[in-house]
């Protein structure tokens, strides 16, 4: 009993459905009777339409047939039949296409249209000769009409001429650009010399708060040069002797030092690189002399 009332329900709203459906299509098939009417009553009436756009005829033609199919459609569903495989769904898709590629065209010519509607509907020309959108010359402008015409548009010209050259001068607005400041190199590669240097970088991991990578391996010349520390204290405490170390390897650790209390010299940072750079020509000047005078010796 249940499932018999849930189904007479559903029938009952299927067909308040269906009766409001059928009335607005009588409603609009009965307006549609008359807009037809009004426009053969206006074609039998009016001139040949094939002076006009043709587009709006090929326009209007589309529409008819695509109503007239779509009635025959609704037609077959009243009538309870399939639709599935039918022609006239295919009539219909193919005019849907048609009207829809249509519209560029009708945007393209929109403004002959438009003056054509206009000139209809006042009675004048269609391209007046104030028109400067107008698409063909017009001898008739040749006249005397015309040159009162062209007395009016000098006369309008030097009126906003005058308007203009009494108005306030107003200088044209730039484009605001922020400064940027040269950037000195000198300081830029200490910056960077201070940065890559590996104490900071173990001061910057012990106060960051990112996560942190932890690596057991070590690069091959650091590795080279820990084994060879090991191997020299080895040997002077077997032999309780200093090992020399060659010129080479003093001028590395000796520049070692240096990069190292670089790092932490931070008033070179803020200051001026000029005089060291002097004082190296200068040592290199005093270099070259010194060499001249021992080869004149020789």
């Amino acid at each position: 009993m249940y499932w018999q009332a849930v189904w007479q329900e559903m029938i009952d709203t299927d067909v308040r459905r269906f009766e409001e459906l059928l009335g607005a299509i009588t409603d609009a098939a009965y307006g549609v009777g008359e807009y037809v009417k009004k426009v053969s009553s206006a074609l039998n009436t009016e001139t040949d339409p094939s002076k006009g756009i043709s587009l709006l005829e090929v326009k209007v033609h589309t529409q008819l047939s695509y109503l007239n199919n779509l009635a025959l459609l609704v037609l077959k569903k009243v009538n309870g039949k399939a639709i599935g495989h039918d022609a006239v769904v295919d009539r219909l898709a193919e005019l849907r296409i048609v009207s829809e590629r249509m519209r560029s065209v009708e945007q393209k010519l929109s403004y002959q249209i438009e003056k054509l509607i206009q000139s209809l509907s006042s009675d004048i020309t269609v391209a007046g000769a104030r028109d400067p959108l107008s698409f063909k010359p017009h001898p008739q402008g040749m006249n005397e009409d015309s040159d009162e015409v062209d007395s009016e548009s000098e006369d309008e010209e030097g009126r906003a001429e005058r308007s203009t050259a009494n108005r306030k001068y107003v200088p044209p607005k730039l484009m605001a650009t922020p400064y940027t400041e040269p950037k000195d190199r000198a300081a830029e590669k200490l910056r960077r010399r201070i940065m890559n240097t590996g104490m900071l970088q173990d001061l910057q991991k012990q106060y960051s708060q990112a996560p942190e990578e932890i690596r057991d391996n070590q690069s091959l010349m650091k590795h080279r040069e820990i084994l060879e520390k090991q191997r020299e204290t080895e040997y002077e405490e077997e032999h309780y002797i200093r090992v020399r170390q060659s010129k080479r390897n003093a001028n590395n650790s000796s520049h070692a030092q240096d990069s190292l209390a670089r790092a932490f010299d931070f008033a070179g940072y803020f200051a001026s690189s000029s005089g060291t750079q002097r004082k190296r020509k200068r040592a290199s000047r005093k270099g070259k002399r010194s060499r001249k005078k021992r080869n004149t010796k020789r």
